[in-house]
């Protein structure tokens, strides 16, 4: 799409989420809109919604939905340890206990996604969630600080210390062995889109647990679609005026709930109030911070994945993982640096 729109052929208007939406305006395919936008618009969107379509102070996304993921738990399996669904992990702290006391039953707390795109999938909100940016606005690497050790050696024991089947290393499991019984609770990438496909399919007593907090906040697997402009617009004004219109709360509350996703705005309703996954997901829209603030937050996963199975299988020392990573990243910001218009 942004080399269609770099040959003047793209749509006027596109759905990004916030990762691809800043890089499509890193790379300068995308218009901003706060100029056409209707007085009081930004006012029905909280902080960290609007934090996932703002870059360098303008607003390039009218956004459209948020997805939300929740941990969800087997608790068949969690009695084999004492927890039940009134005392279920409140902080990546507890969490990670409760996949040690699993794990000295031989219960799988978890299967983790290490095998493809795990930064969407949790990775991004432990890190977020211990105080890790891993990327800052301006392009500095900060996946070795204090917090992004802490949490890359946490998720590297999980592997190591069998808390997560062993081929969770190679294979992406998207539930199925939560799904079948055989771990203890899963971190869906699927978001809400578990409770709408596959609540139904469980044959064992489970229940969707809190969003997860960090010493540095509460942020879970989540992200921000919105409407951008793009620069093939010929009517910058009209096509902010349709995305606004695509937005407001009657559109939004109808088409969200037709996609089985949460609305961004504040005076939404929950679309399924009686969904209790959803409804903790459409609790916590305040958790929203999927992904760091850079062009470079998708295209970072690749050199995530070589680095995060190269910790957990020992061809390097967590240590020199880290750093290995850090390097792969800030080579991938080099990269867009080089051929930014």
């Amino acid at each position: 799409m942004m080399t269609a729109i770099a040959a003047g052929k793209g749509p006027d208007c596109v759905y990004l989420n916030p990762d691809i939406l800043k890089l499509f305006q890193y790379n300068d395919v995308l218009e901003p809109m706060t100029a056409y936008l209707e007085e009081g618009f930004t006012d029905a969107f909280s902080e960290s919604i609007l934090e996932q379509v703002t870059v360098d102070g303008e607003v390039y996304g009218a956004p459209a939905l948020v997805d939300v993921g929740v941990p969800v738990y087997n608790l068949d399996l969690l009695a084999e340890v004492g927890v039940t669904k009134e005392n279920l992990p409140k902080t990546w702290d507890e969490y990670n206990d409760l996949m040690v006391k699993l794990g000295e039953k031989d219960i799988p707390g978890v299967y983790y996604q290490y095998s493809t795109g795990p930064l969407n999938s949790y990775t991004f909100a432990m890190l977020f969630s211990y105080g890790c940016d891993v990327i800052t606005p301006d392009g500095e690497v900060t996946i070795d600080d204090e917090n992004g050790q802490k949490v890359l050696t946490m998720i590297t024991d999980w592997y190591k210390n069998g808390y997560t089947p062993k081929d969770s290393l190679s294979v992406f499991d998207q539930d199925a062995a939560f799904l079948s019984g055989k771990v203890a609770s899963t971190l869906s990438p699927d978001g809400v889109a578990f409770f709408m496909r596959k609540g139904e399919q469980i044959g064992f007593n489970w229940a969707p647990g809190p969003v997860l907090e960090g010493s540095a906040g509460k942020y879970t697997m989540s992200t921000c679609a919105s409407i951008a402009i793009t620069k093939n617009s010929k009517n910058v004004e009209a096509a902010a005026k349709w995305a606004q219109f695509f937005v407001n709360k009657k559109n939004n509350d109808e088409w969200t709930k037709f996609a089985g996703l949460i609305p961004a705005r504040n005076d939404a309703e929950n679309p399924y109030p009686d969904n209790e996954g959803i409804s903790i997901a459409y609790g916590n829209v305040d958790a929203v911070k999927g992904e760091p603030n850079h062009a470079a937050a998708r295209t970072i996963s690749p050199v995530f994945v070589s680095n995060i199975q190269a910790m957990c299988n020992g061809t390097v020392s967590v240590e020199q993982g880290i750093q290995d990573m850090k390097k792969g990243f800030e080579d991938v910001v080099a990269d867009l640096e080089a051929i930014r218009p």
